[in-house]
């Protein structure tokens, strides 16, 4: 889904990819063959208790994930992703679960929903804490996507209209601390279905001008679902079934 070389069509709904006529497109193999060879499969601050299962219609499956910090620098986040694929051919793409460790001073952001149609509500949650020593001077800038349009905040903290931000300026983290902040948003009404929006937060302190990056993506949806159906024709009075 991610390697293949579209082919649009505008048959049976959206042009995508996905359609419903070619699917995601041509199979690039060699270009599939290389991300998989390129990609980093061993976080070895991270362990999945369960990598894959079946999950039947109305029912969940649970897969605990264990971070384990020993060895890590302190004051450094650790990043990567958790890549959840699917055979449901109405899922229409992989999520994407953004995972973060930080020693010390940490942020991180979620995304809900992960698949939104356009002119309908998002909302961004963002949590920043700090496992070490106080950190003064605490700054968190919010780049929203440009396809998202601004609701309000909770902290309200201040909005750029000009940059399309949200700051939160001379915050106190104490050992312990937690704080959260609720940011909701829409997407804009023109925004083409499938398109992939990501959410930018920046953490910046005092001590050594450190730096903390989270971010979070999500993707605008059509409005309806398109089928397309084909015609059975039936000769010679023939009977037959359908498995």
């Amino acid at each position: 889904m991610q390697t293949a070389d579209p082919i649009l069509s505008s048959q049976c709904g959206a042009a995508g990819p996905p359609n419903n006529v070619y699917g995601w497109g041509r199979i690039n193999v060699y270009k599939a063959a290389s991300v998989a060879l390129a990609s980093d499969w061993n976080v070895e601050w991270l362990e999945l208790s369960q990598a894959s299962g079946t999950v039947e219609p109305g029912e969940t499956i649970t897969a605990n994930v264990h971070l384990d910090s020993t060895d890590l620098r302190p004051h450094t986040c650790y990043t990567t992703e958790l890549r959840i694929e699917t055979n449901d051919p109405y899922q229409g793409m992989d999520v994407l679960v953004p995972v973060e460790l930080c020693v010390g001073v940490y942020i991180h952001k979620e995304v809900a929903p992960m698949h939104q149609a356009p002119g309908l509500p998002v909302t961004y949650t963002i949590v920043l804490g700090n496992y070490s020593e106080p950190a003064t001077g605490v700054l968190v800038s919010d780049a929203l996507p440009p396809e998202v349009e601004f609701v309000w905040a909770d902290p309200a903290g201040i909005y750029d209209e000009a940059a399309h931000k949200l700051i939160w300026a001379d915050l106190t983290l104490r050992q312990g601390d937690r704080i959260t902040a609720t940011v909701l948003v829409a997407i804009r009404p023109d925004v083409e279905p499938y398109a992939r929006m990501t959410n930018t937060v920046h953490l910046r302190y005092d001590q050594a001008g450190a730096l903390r990056v989270a971010q979070a993506s999500h993707y605008a949806r059509p409005q309806e679902e398109s089928r397309c159906y084909l015609p059975l024709t039936l000769k010679d009075n023939r009977s037959f079934s359908l498995p």
